[in-house]
């Protein structure tokens, strides 16, 4: 994507090419008459290219600022968590492990539309195992029992649904100033977890699309 700098950048080598060109045309074909008189016309037709050219680059500048806009009207987020953490027992006492913030840019119209997890663990295949759950500004969206792995290896990537599909509804209100995503994790002996990746899609800004 074309950065406003760069354009200008382009387009003054492209004005300092033009009058070294014309400079030298002149120079070269010069058929009486002073040759700066033959240059500054030059230069003086030239205005209204470079004039015509700035109503250009301004609407490429605008229209540049409108395709950044929309991309980021609806987006995906990674966050990334590499340390490892060790997870203690008890299962029943959850910690936070990882913790990430999304600020929206407009906080009247703004929503996370989806969220997933994954990350790398080992825990003592003989025991309860690894429990993990995220909340977003404390509410639990997302959580999955039991994780065994002698050994690291990447947990499974699951929907927004609790995983015991019991009557819990995955709820997080829309339209916050932020967003502060916990992933918490629970061992029945001792865990450990890393390289955790939260991905979500958001809404922010987004305008309705009917008339």
């Amino acid at each position: 994507m074309f950065k406003k700098k760069q354009i200008l950048i382009v387009v003054s080598i492209a004005i300092i090419c033009f009058l070294m060109g014309t400079m030298f045309n002149v120079m070269a074909n010069d058929g009486g008459g002073s040759p700066w008189d033959k240059i500054w016309t030059a230069i003086s037709g030239f205005e209204s290219k470079v004039d015509s050219l700035n109503v250009s680059l301004t609407e490429l500048q605008e229209r540049v600022s409108t395709i950044e806009a929309e991309a980021n009207q609806v987006k995906t987020i990674r966050f990334y968590e590499p340390s490892e953490t060790i997870v203690p027992p008890p299962s029943g006492s959850f910690k936070d492990v990882a913790t990430f913030v999304w600020t929206p840019n407009n906080n009247t119209n703004n929503a996370i539309l989806s969220i997933r997890c994954y990350f790398q663990y080992r825990s003592d295949p003989s025991s309860g195992g690894l429990r993990y759950r995220i909340l977003i500004n404390d509410e639990i969206v997302m959580s999955f029992d039991w994780l065994f792995s002698s050994e690291y290896k990447w947990a499974p990537i699951i929907a927004d649904f609790d995983s015991w599909g019991g009557d819990k509804q995955v709820t997080y209100l829309p339209n916050q100033n932020n967003y502060t995503i916990k992933v918490q994790f629970a061992c029945e002996t001792t865990g450990y977890v890393k390289d955790i990746n939260v991905i979500i899609t958001v809404a922010d800004g987004l305008p309705a699309s009917n008339p």
